[in-house]
């Protein structure tokens, strides 16, 4: 099979300036490309348990419209607070599940930062949605039937009775629902 050389005439000034604008277009594309890649990275790997700030606000503002940087900052913010000052920790994990409202991990902790606040209500309905989106995302994996639907939908209704009963809220019911999550995954 014969070689053909393609020659590209560059004289013309309407190539140049197309050729031009085209490498400006990579150009910004690849710094956007870059910093988002960036701020991803940096907010899935540092810590949140050190409660560094520094790091969190880095990455949000390496990738504002990423919603692994809202719920990393997020998680910081909730973990430095006290209980009575949630408010900011409550914005960023309501901005990741604007930002991505399918994901099952953002509903289920902006529940538990509900429940921590005090707005019970609020937080009932969030591991609701929580807890539709999971199983949802198991059923397109195929990995949830009509048993698992059943399952989550009798813990839907023990939760809501556990919640709505007077004075009785559980602390630690989203990461109840975290292992029976992974339990069921695990099938």
């Amino acid at each position: 099979m014969a070689h053909e050389l393609v020659q590209i005439n560059v004289r013309n000034p309407l190539l140049k300036v197309v050729l031009i604008l085209l490498l400006v277009v990579a150009g910004v594309w690849s710094y956007f490309v870059v910093r988002w890649y960036l701020g991803n990275t940096l907010a899935e790997y540092f810590n949140p348990a050190e409660s560094n700030f520094d790091a969190a606000g880095l990455a949000l503002s390496l990738a504002p419209n990423d919603p692994l940087t809202h719920w990393r900052a997020a998680e910081v913010l909730q973990k430095k607070s006290p209980l009575d000052q949630q408010g900011p920790a409550i914005a960023q994990y309501q901005k990741a599940v604007a930002l991505s409202p399918n994901d099952y991990r953002y509903w289920m902790t902006l529940g538990t930062a509900y429940e921590r606040a005090g707005e019970v209500g609020k937080g009932e309905e969030a591991l609701k949605h929580a807890i539709t989106r999971r199983i949802a995302r198991l059923t397109r994996l195929g990995i949830a039937g009509e048993r698992t639907s059943d399952k989550w939908i009798v813990l839907i209704h023990g939760l809501s009775f556990a919640l709505s009963t007077e004075g009785c809220h559980h602390p630690c019911l989203s990461e109840s629902l975290d292992c029976g999550w992974r339990a069921d995954g695990q099938r």
